[in-house]
């Protein structure tokens, strides 16, 4: 009787799917796709090597550009790419469908439900508080920081050089960030640049590309599973780790933390900003405080990194550009040993378009994932509660229609905003909307400050051209291989 009764559940729950299935089908035949098997969809193409996924979207963009998205099916679920920046307007003016795609529940045993991954009011309180931590007069305060570092970044570069030994500049720019957002985010110099093999450097190194690697396999997507396997495990040991690490930094700091003298410390960190409001709310606790410095480790440093490594390589590639940014900086900035301030970087507007342009060709977060909260029709198509939607920003920022030659690198084209603002999301880096990048700016200035460091001391070459450069779009855009 009991085996007859899981047989039936088991039916039922059958008999469940293929109807689930048959509805979505049918809502979804408005939506162009490639042709699919049925209860499979396009595993086929999605079994394509990790090296071959990012081409594939940008092609299936480009065959379906006129459609306002295209439809990619994960086995038996439908999934909107949407890549017209005339229907992502749906997803940034509203206070709907803010929501965050399901996928970020798997980031849940790192971060918790810090700012990147809470929903609703937890959201809305913890963005309320963060806004204050990048306030400009508190960037100001970071901008030691980074000079100080971009300073051993580049003095790393000369020792590489002067022993002759290729510098792997995905890598580097990693370690560079990181110890920027661990002393900004913690107060902490991991020195990481000086020794790569620190037990917490190696684990963040670690952890992200097991994350990595969990996002594109579905059958880790079960916790149940994942724990079990090697990877999983391994995963579990990086956290233990990283959590160790922040949770003794916040506890210690906030044994010697004194907020009367906060508004007096040249260097203080973004934790300092979250114990000061603990000590007037009482409903943040220690754990709300971990999640967001975990949250801050997670975002501040791969995605910037990601971003510097990509606009040197197409300086590397574009030596016109690199010499008309070089003498840009040579021109307007008068002492070549001095401390970057925010005075000098507003001075260098061919920097901002090259970064920009750079972002436009390779965004450090090539995709969004979105969940759709309510019942709604978007493009004249119809979405039920909870359909996942994917925001192709890769393939929103070249489209033709705003960009000419939009494979072109050509920072130029920022020199007149009025033709980059056709659409206020044509151009999406950083997200937009209420769930935009909280750290543009602090970006922005780190990745200035690098590069004008990095550019007035060297001539950039690439071992490799652009275009044999194997790209590979997961949580972000980086390579399979070393580039030097």
């Amino acid at each position: 009787q009991i085996l007859f009764i899981l047989i039936l559940i088991i039916f039922l729950k059958f008999i469940k799917i293929i109807l689930k299935y048959i509805g979505d089908f049918r809502r979804k035949k408005d939506i162009k796709h490639l042709p699919i098997v049925p209860f499979v969809g396009h595993k086929f193409h999605l079994t394509k090597k990790r090296t071959e996924l990012y081409d594939f979207f940008l092609e299936l963009s480009k065959r379906f550009k006129n459609e306002p998205f295209w439809c990619l099916w994960i086995g038996t679920l439908p999934v909107a790419i949407v890549h017209h920046c005339n229907i992502v307007d749906a997803f940034f003016t509203s206070s709907q469908h803010t929501k965050k795609s399901w996928q970020y529940n798997l980031v849940h045993p790192w971060l918790g439900t810090g700012l990147l991954t809470s929903e609703a009011e937890k959201w809305y309180s913890r963005r309320r508080l963060l806004t204050k931590a990048y306030h400009f007069e508190i960037l100001e305060k970071f901008n030691e920081i980074m000079n100080e570092h971009a300073e051993l970044l580049v003095q790393k570069f000369e020792y590489l050089l002067k022993n002759k030994t290729k510098i792997e500049i995905f890598k580097e720019s990693k370690l560079c960030t990181l110890d920027v957002i661990c002393e900004t985010a913690m107060g902490v110099n991991l020195e990481s640049q000086k020794s790569a093999n620190l037990e917490y450097v190696s684990c963040v190194d670690r952890a992200s590309k097991l994350l990595n690697d969990r996002f594109n396999a579905p059958w880790y997507w079960s916790d149940f599973v994942y724990y079990k396997t090697e990877p999983g495990k391994e995963f579990k040991k990086c956290l233990n780790v990283l959590h160790k690490f922040t949770k003794d930094i916040i506890l210690k700091r906030d044994t010697e933390f004194d907020d009367l003298n906060l508004e007096s410390k040249k260097k203080f960190a973004f934790l300092d900003i979250l114990l000061m409001a603990k000590r007037s709310d009482s409903a943040l606790t220690f754990q709300d405080i971990q999640e967001e410095v975990d949250t801050f480790m997670f975002e501040g440093h791969d995605t910037t990194a990601s971003g510097l490594a990509w606009t040197i390589l197409l300086l590397a590639e574009n030596q016109k550009v690199q010499q008309k940014l070089y003498q840009e900086i040579e021109q307007e900035l008068e002492q070549s040993n001095k401390q970057l301030t925010s005075s000098d970087l507003r001075k260098l507007k061919y920097l901002d378009c090259v970064i920009k342009e750079s972002m436009r060709l390779y965004p450090p977060v090539p995709y969004i994932g979105r969940t759709i909260t309510e019942d709604c029709v978007i493009g004249n198509h119809k979405f039920k509660k909870n359909d996942p939607v994917i925001i192709a920003v890769c393939s929103i920022h070249r489209d033709e229609r705003f960009f000419a030659k939009p494979e072109k690198f050509d920072p130029d084209r920022f020199l007149n905003e009025s033709e980059i603002n056709k659409h206020p999301y044509c151009y999406i880096p950083f997200s937009a909307g209420r769930r935009n990048c909280i750290g543009q700016k602090f970006a922005m200035m780190e990745l200035k400050i690098i590069l004008t460091s990095v550019v007035r001391r060297f001539k950039i070459r690439s071992s490799k051209k652009l275009d044999d450069i194997v790209k590979v779009a997961e949580l972000t855009l980086h390579t399979i291989d070393d580039v030097y």
